[in-house]
């Protein structure tokens, strides 16, 4: 089966911790996210996992015992993975409810709600904010899409991939199945950030050429306060046997298992162009 058709949508975004209840709390209570499963595992070492639902966005937040780990993860920066967007309906009113609560702004939009005006057909509003574990998130309001009779968050937007070239980024996410759906830019003190939407079976990636300083610097391409990204496939092991002769860069020797859910689920990491890790993952359905 080729990857492309394998692949069914997002499955969830991944975001390691150290502040675990702090972050489930930040989430349940500014943006309505559901425990969806919770569990302690041990993967090599004992670490707590917990999935939080949204509409048809999940986030794992997992926190590793090992204090090594720990300390690793709380040295990280923004990395490869911008952020992630969630759909507000009613934007302006969860906006200011969010601003006015006192919740922390992200330095991208330091000063509240931003109109990027060259992006898509008719701009994007958006703002974003940082949770007690240093990931940011972007609530945003789409002035070309179509909102009538719906209300509060939607769920997924787009997750926002850094990038070196553009070109070769849109490249290897067409060979996963992605189109492009829209483009713009952004002009910063560092000069124009050019941007390319790309979707796959209802998940959309915003990829952000940098430029100047933040493209120069190493910090940039580390792994970040978001992980990874999950790809639900309908079958692991096909997959995985896929990436592999089509020359991707695995990052397993085979395909992993973890006792999550009801009867366990499958999975194997690649990277990307630019390092960010991409997981195909299957859910065991008996």
């Amino acid at each position: 089966m080729d990857l492309r058709d394998n692949i069914q949508g997002v499955q969830h975004l991944g975001i390691p911790v150290c502040k675990m209840e702090e972050t489930k709390k930040f989430y349940m209570e500014n943006f309505g996210f559901e425990v969806m499963h919770e569990k302690e595992i041990f993967y090599p070492e004992k670490m707590k996992i917990c999935f939080l639902k949204l509409g048809d966005l999940v986030v794992e937040l997992y926190m590793h015992k090992s204090e090594a780990v720990q300390k690793e993860v709380a040295s990280r920066v923004t990395g490869v993975y911008d952020h992630f967007a969630i759909d507000v309906a009613d934007f302006d009113d969860y906006a200011a409810k969010l601003i006015d609560k006192g919740l922390p702004l992200a330095a991208g939009t330091a000063d509240g709600v931003v109109l990027y005006e060259n992006i898509k057909t008719k701009g994007i509003r958006g703002v974003n904010f940082v949770s007690p574990n240093g990931d940011v998130v972007e609530i945003c309001y789409d002035n070309a899409r179509s909102y009538a009779g719906k209300s509060g968050l939607l769920g997924w937007d787009h997750l926002a991939v850094r990038t070196k070239d553009l070109k070769e980024t849109m490249s290897f996410y067409a060979g996963l199945g992605f189109s492009m759906t829209g483009n713009g830019y952004l002009d910063t003190e560092d000069g124009r950030l050019y941007i390319a939407f790309m979707t796959c079976k209802g998940f959309t990636l915003e990829l952000i050429q940098l430029v100047g300083a933040a493209a120069e610097d190493p910090d940039t391409w580390k792994n970040g306060k978001i992980d990874h990204i999950a790809l639900d496939v309908e079958n692991v092991q096909d997959a995985f046997m896929e990436a592999r002769s089509k020359g991707y860069k695995v990052l397993d020797f085979g395909v992993q298992e973890l006792p999550l859910f009801d009867h366990g689920c499958k999975f194997f990491t690649i990277e990307g162009p630019n390092g960010e890790k991409i997981e195909f993952n299957q859910i065991n359905r008996w």
